[in-house]
Formats: C-alpha cells, structure tokens, sequence
C-alpha cells in the first residue's frame, strides 16, 4: 500500500472509532434521563463503562491523541466528577496521584460512597469495587501479613523501613497486637500530612516509631547498610520509569541485613482498567511483567534465584519478594 493509500485507510479507521465513542457517550450521557430503578440504573452504566472502555482502545489502536479521546469523552468524565472519588482520580487535590487521602477513600470501598445524585452514586460504587480498587485492598493485607510475619521471627527486635508509607494502612491493619511485638519502624513519605496522620493513628506504637519526611530515594540512600529485616515500598515502583526503579532496588538490597527482604508491587502489564483510570480519571501506572521485574532484579545485581514474584487474588498486582540470602 503507498504512503497516500495508507493515510487515507488510517483516516478512514480513526474516524470510524472515534465516530463510535461519540455515539457510546451519547449512550451514556442518556441515561441520566431515564427513570430507572437503582439496581437498574448501576447495571446500565457499568455496562456503558464498559462499552467506552473497549471503544477508547479502539480510538487508541487508530492512533488518536490521548487528549483527543478525552476531549470526545468530556462529557462522560464530567458526569463522573460529580463522584467524590472520581474527581479525587481527575483533579488530585494533594498535587500528586495515589496520595494518602484518596488511598483512605478506597479503602473504605463502596462503603464508602459519598455521592449525592443517583447517577454519581453508580458511578462512584462501580469505580470502588471493581478489581482495580480490590486489588489495592489486597495489597494491603498482604503487605500487612509480611510486617506481622517479619515481627513474629524476632520479636521487639525488628529494624523496618517502610518508604513512601502515605497514611500507614498495613501497619494500622495489625495495630492491636504490635506493642510487644514490634521493634525498630523506619517511616517515610513525601507528604508531611500523610506522616502526621500515621503519626496520630500509630501512637500506641509511639516510641517504635521513626518518621522521616523526604523523597522516596533520598531516604532510602540514607538508610543504614546492612541493618533492616524487611524494607517496603507498597505501589511506589508504579510510578517509577525503569532506571529509577532499579536504582530503589539496589538501595533497599544494600539497606538489608543478611536474610532480610524487600518487598514491594506493581500493577502487572494488561490491566484491562487502564483506559478507566486513565480516561475517565487521571491515573496513570507504569505496568510492568514478571519478566520486566526479573530483569530490574538483573540489573540492579540481584540473582532470579532470589526473587519471588506472586499475584494478588484479582491477577491484577504484582506481589514482589527480593530476598537478600545470608
């Protein structure tokens, strides 16, 4: 095919998808005149949500401009700001995405719902409980059983860093019987509000607690050598580019006692929600595979052998243990 031909049948394809999402949003943006009973009402806008979804890859397949296909969306995304949560995802109030305050929002899950209209109520319980706000719980808890089963090993004699550790939730999870069990915690954000708000939540453990307010790699280049049994970076890595990410993990393996760990996750490459909380908000995550995690391990020195690599119970997060072998 010449060079003409193929402009003409690639603006063929993108008018005929980006034709299709403006009819979708129409769709969508009908529904908000219907009489329809709730449970109703939820189902027609998860099934339109989907229906977007599937035509914003599409629009994305034929090329078009990411603020292109917003701009066609605008409608739909303004109807979702009128979910509390959502406009959290579109506007981050805090000035930085996955901040703390939105991250206690999710984790109230469609408990949680504080939208006022019919509509935005629907739009605000689906974007709580589907599988890419259920993998965050997830991720909580099982970052939780580490700190516990890293505590239970040695008792009052622990050394945890936690980096980037927002408002504590895994750390909070345990609360009750940590007193006795905890040792030396190590607690770092960006967000001074986000340590002030674990610092209160966390004062049973007052005295076990060390919070450090700073940047994620400045804190981790200033941890002791040699001296921790388990570092955590939660969902950090999901906002680094690749040099950066191997560069936390050389610094967390280098903070490590022998036998300790660093723990961490990501959101695996092929989420199916990604034009969700790209488009209809503005999150945007770097996914990564099994194999990208092996090869940062590669690069920043540290052997397969010594790393694990699971999935949350929706298939969507990747769990990562780096262990540092005696």
């Amino acid at each position: 095919m010449s060079d003409p031909d193929a402009e003409k049948f690639a603006g063929i394809h993108q008018h005929r998808a980006v034709q299709q999402l403006r009819r979708l949003v129409d769709d969508f943006m009908s529904i908000d005149e219907q009489q329809l009973r709730e449970e109703e009402l939820y189902h027609r806008v998860l099934a339109a949500v989907h229906q977007l979804c599937a035509a914003i890859l599409a629009c994305e397949n034929a090329e078009m401009d990411p603020d292109e296909i917003r701009a066609v969306l605008d409608p739909v995304r303004r109807v979702h700001a009128r979910s509390p949560f959502v406009e959290r995802l579109q506007t981050w109030p805090r000035g930085y995405p996955g901040d703390f305050e939105t991250v206690e929002y999710l984790i109230g899950g469609a408990g949680a719902n504080k939208a006022s209209d019919r509509l935005a109520r629907s739009c605000e319980a689906y974007a709580l409980s589907r599988s890419i706000a259920q993998q965050h719980r997830n991720k909580i808890q099982h970052q939780a059983s580490r700190l516990m089963r890293t505590m239970l090993m040695n008792p009052g004699r622990t050394r945890i860093a936690s980096i980037a550790c927002g408002s504590c939730p895994d750390l909070r999870l345990i609360l009750d019987p940590l007193p006795p069990l905890a040792g030396e915690l190590w607690l770092n954000d960006i967000d001074e509000d986000a340590l002030a708000f674990s610092r209160k939540a966390l004062q049973p453990i007052a005295s076990h607690c060390h919070f450090r307010q700073g940047d994620a790699l400045t804190f981790a280049r200033r941890l002791p050598r040699g001296a921790f049994d388990l570092v955590l970076a939660g969902g950090l890595v999901d906002y680094l580019n690749e040099r950066v990410a191997t560069l936390l993990i050389q610094l967390a393996m280098r903070a490590l006692a022998p036998g300790g760990t660093f723990y961490f996750t990501n959101i695996a490459a092929g989420n199916p929600y990604r034009p969700l909380i790209e488009y209809f908000g503005n999150w945007k995550l770097i996914e990564r595979s099994e194999d990208d995690i092996y090869r940062y391990c590669a690069n920043a020195g540290v052997s397969r052998g010594n790393v694990t690599i699971r999935r949350d119970e929706t298939g969507l997060a990747l769990l990562v243990e780096i262990a540092k072998l005696e």
